[in-house]
């Protein structure tokens, strides 16, 4: 089983307040999905346990993606296109950059409730899948995660 932990940019709440909002979401976008198959949780902490479960402190949220650890084609069957063109209808390519919105409402109210007006987020993931040692062994690989409320 492969295991890993990430530490995003610590984010400023600024004047946030619990009532403010009523729906809360973590965004990630551009998730390169060219591995195996994973499940992540997200956690509101600053550090989490050795052994990481949902019911540690400042679980948040789980998303899980499907993967692909290798690609069987021939060469550049996983790239998609360059770009696309304009009104086009066609289903986008399998491999175009993944994006996950989890919703973590009920956390952001409890981190707020407890007085905190900053916001440490971290990622556990684990697969149990293999994974040849191609250079970039990171589970988790994307262009961005924001803080959504509504």
């Amino acid at each position: 089983m492969i295991e890993q932990r990430y530490r995003l940019p610590r984010l400023d709440l600024g004047a946030l307040r619990a009532d403010d909002f009523e729906e809360a979401f973590v965004e990630l976008y551009g998730i390169h999905h060219l591995r195996p198959s994973y499940t992540a949780w997200l956690f509101f902490s600053a550090r989490l346990p050795a052994r990481v479960t949902p019911q540690s402190r400042g679980y948040a949220g789980t998303f899980a993606l499907f993967g692909h650890a290798e690609c069987w084609g021939s060469p550049g069957h996983c790239h998609g296109p360059d770009g696309l063109r304009r009104f086009d209808t066609r289903p986008s390519h399998p491999m175009t950059p993944a994006f996950k919105r989890v919703p973590v409402t009920q956390a952001l109210k409890r981190h707020l409730h407890a007085g905190k007006t900053t916001l440490d987020i971290q990622i556990y993931a684990y697969t149990r899948e293999a994974w040849p040692d191609r250079g970039d062994r990171s589970l988790v690989c994307c262009s961005g995660v924001q803080l959504v409320t509504l």
